[in-house]
């Protein structure tokens, strides 16, 4: 008796997964998306040293600095997020068509086994 349950399981399981990442990535370019359009909103005004000085413009630009800092960090992190969810992807992709090929190879092998 031919006993494909365990591949046919492991098959569906890798598409759901599949459409949750997809899910995921979806709504992480999303958020990816709306952040880029913030990018501006980190240095702005922009204010010029003969409108701005002294030691509080100076510990302004220090907090604006590390502010910029701090949101390029979270964009690189984002981004790595949406990369890591891609190649998780694309890794249940490749397992889904091995397995779909596993369960036709043992189908033809047990229709001829059966028809000797």
């Amino acid at each position: 008796m031919l006993d494909l349950s365990p591949l046919n399981s492991q098959l569906s399981r890798n598409k759901e997964d599949i459409l949750d990442l997809q899910r995921c990535q979806k709504k992480l370019e999303s958020l990816q998306e709306h952040f880029t359009q913030g990018e501006s909103k980190c240095t702005e005004p922009k204010l010029h040293k003969n409108e701005w000085s002294g030691s509080k413009a100076d510990q302004f630009d220090k907090k604006r600095a590390t502010l910029y800092t701090g949101y390029k960090e979270l964009m690189k992190q984002l981004s790595g997020a949406i990369t890591i969810i891609q190649n998780k992807i694309s890794a249940l992709q490749t397992s889904s068509s091995q397995l779909e090929k596993t369960i036709k190879t043992e189908l033809v092998q047990h229709q001829q086994a059966l028809k000797k």
